[in-house]
């Protein structure tokens, strides 16, 4: 254990919604900023929600998944993009029923799964599709997938 003690911190400078909140971490003053606070909010909107590593914005985009597969069977959903425009770099999936569900990819006993990747069928031009493969029949169920991704433009 530290002698690590909590005092009061000032109060914010300003409320414009850049800075919210400074904070103190390890003797340094810091600021909490309304991006990062903002960066796990989820939209069916394209939202900028941090930097790559080559300094590109990333954009997150969540899809609802309207169509799923019967057992044994897979149903590509178009994301309304091509290769030409972005570069898929994350994807999270949530699939929902009445008791539970399944996120990313699932694998149970007896051999069942789900399975959930990004695919591209023909050339770069070609939109991008989420793939949903399973040996389950979930076409019933409520999927959502967001995406993360780069602007070829930016």
């Amino acid at each position: 254990m530290s002698n690590i003690k909590i005092s009061e911190m000032p109060s914010a400078t300003s409320l414009d919604g850049t800075e919210l909140v400074p904070i103190v971490q390890n003797g340094v003053s810091k600021k909490v900023t309304k991006q990062i606070l903002t960066n796990n909010n989820y939209s069916t909107s394209e939202q900028v929600v941090g930097t790559w590593i080559d300094g590109k914005p990333i954009y997150r985009k969540t899809i609802p998944l309207t169509n799923l597969p019967t057992a044994n069977n897979y149903i590509d959903t178009s994301i309304g993009y091509s290769l030409n425009d972005i570069t898929p770099l994350n994807l999270q999936t949530i699939i929902l029923n009445n008791w539970g569900g399944y996120s990313n990819n699932y694998a149970g006993s007896n051999s069942a799964y789900v399975s959930c990747s990004f695919a591209v069928v023909g050339t770069t031009g070609t939109p991008i599709q989420i793939r949903i493969r399973s040996s389950l029949d979930i076409h019933s169920y409520t999927g959502y997938a967001t995406i993360e991704y780069t602007k070829t433009t930016d």
